[in-house]
C-alpha cells in the first residue's frame, strides 16, 4: 500500500480536476472491477491473453478505490454517500477478485465455494467491528496485497499458457496451493483479530455464526452438484448485501441483528435442493440464488443511498 502511494496515487491526487465527483471515480473503479473478473472468465475459455486486460482492470480498480477519498478530501467533498459507495460496492468488488483468483487457479468444486465463504465472512466481519464498536481497522493484508498477488498470477497464467503448476490442486503441493494457504491465514487473521477486538468492548462474536450458516448454505448447492460459479457468485453478493446494510444502520443510529430477516432467504434454495432432489437440478435451484442475490444487493444499495442522502441533508439543514 505504502508503495502505491508514494509512486503513484500521491502523485495522481493533486492532478484530478476538482470538477470530476469522487462518487464517479468510485463507481468506474467498480466498473473496472467487474470487468476484470468478466474478462478473466472469458480468458478461461481459450483466450488467456485476456489475463492481462483483466490485470490491468484490476489495477485500475485498486487505484480508483484508493484516489477517491483522498480527492474528496482535499477537494471538500466528502459525504455520507460517499463513504456508503465506497465501502458498500467494495463487497461486490470482494467478491469479483475472489472468483477471478478461483478462475486463473482453476479452482473446481466445493473449493471454488469455501474460498468465497472465507472472504466474504472475512469482509463482513471488517465492517461487523465499525458497526459494533464505531472503529474501523483495516487488515494488514488488505486488497493492495490481494489484488496484486491476483495480477501477477494472471499474468503468469498468460506468460506460460495456464501451467500446472498454476493450477489448484490439494493432492501435491505447488505455486497455487501456496498462495491458497497464504491466503487463507491472511483471511483467519483478518477475521479473529476484529471479533477479539470487538468482543473486548462489548460485542458479542458469537452473532456471526449467521452469516457463516449462509455461507455454508451456498456451498451446500455445489455439495449437491451444482457448479460452483453460481453459487460463489450467491456468496459474494451475499457478503456485499450484508455490509450495505450494516454502514446504512450504523449511520442511523440503529443496533439491530447482523442479518435482516430477508437474508435467511438465501438459504432457501438449498433446503429446497436438498428436501426435492427429484424437483429440479442443484444448478436451476443456484441461478435462483443468484437472481435474488442481484436483486436483493440492488434494492439494498439503492435503498440506502437515497436514504444516507436523506440523513445526510437532515444533518446538513439541523447544521445551518
Amino acid at each position: 500500500l505504502k508503495f502505491y502511494k508514494r509512486a503513484l496515487w500521491d502523485r495522481m491526487v493533486p492532478l484530478i480536476p476538482r470538477r470530476i465527483a469522487p462518487n464517479l471515480i468510485t463507481i468506474m473503479g467498480q466498473i473496472a472491477a467487474v470487468l476484470g473478473v468478466a474478462l478473466a472468465a472469458v480468458g478461461t475459455m481459450g483466450y488467456p491473453f485476456l489475463y492481462v486486460v483483466s490485470a490491468f482492470c484490476w489495477l485500475a480498480y485498486l487505484t480508483a478505490d484508493n484516489i477517491d477519498g483522498p480527492h474528496a478530501r482535499r477537494t471538500g467533498q466528502t459525504s455520507v454517500l460517499g463513504e456508503f459507495l465506497d465501502h458498500g460496492l467494495d463487497g461486490l468488488a470482494n467478491g469479483c477478485l475472489l472468483i477471478t483468483a478461483a478462475l486463473v487457479l482453476q479452482m473446481e468444486g466445493i473449493w471454488m465455494g469455501l474460498f468465497l465463504a472465507v472472504g466474504a465472512v472475512g469482509f463482513i466481519v471488517t465492517f461487523w467491528e465499525q458497526y459494533r464498536t464505531e472503529r474501523l481497522v483495516l487488515p494488514e493484508l488488505s486488497s493492495a496485497e490481494g489484488i496484486t498477488v491476483v495480477a501477477v498470477i494472471e499474468i503468469l497464467a498468460f506468460l506460460f499458457r495456464e501451467p500446472t503448476w498454476l493450477r489448484f490442486d490439494f493432492s501435491g503441493m505447488n505455486l497455487s496451493v501456496a498462495i491458497m494457504i497464504l491466503v487463507l491465514i491472511g483471511y483467519a487473521i483478518a477475521i479473529v483479530s476484529p471479533l477479539w477486538r470487538a468482543r473486548k468492548a462489548g460485542a458479542r462474536p458469537l452473532e456471526i455464526i449467521q452469516p457463516v450458516l449462509v455461507t455454508a448454505a451456498l456451498c451446500g448447492l455445489i455439495a449437491l452438484g451444482s457448479p460452483p460459479l453460481a453459487p460463489s457468485i450467491t456468496i459474494g453478493l451475499f457478503g456485499a448485501d450484508v455490509v450495505c446494510r450494516m454502514i446504512r444502520l450504523r449511520h442511523r443510529g440503529e443496533q439491530r441483528g447482523v442479518l435482516a430477516p430477508y437474508h435467511w432467504f438465501f438459504v432457501v434454495p438449498p433446503l429446497l435442493a436438498a428436501a426435492f432432489p427429484s424437483a429440479w437440478t442443484p444448478e436451476g435451484w443456484a441461478v435462483v440464488a443468484v437472481v435474488f442475490g442481484i436483486l436483493a444487493y440492488t434494492r439494498t444499495v439503492l435503498v440506502s443511498g437515497f436514504e444516507l442522502v436523506a440523513v445526510s441533508e437532515s444533518a446538513e439543514g439541523a447544521a445551518s
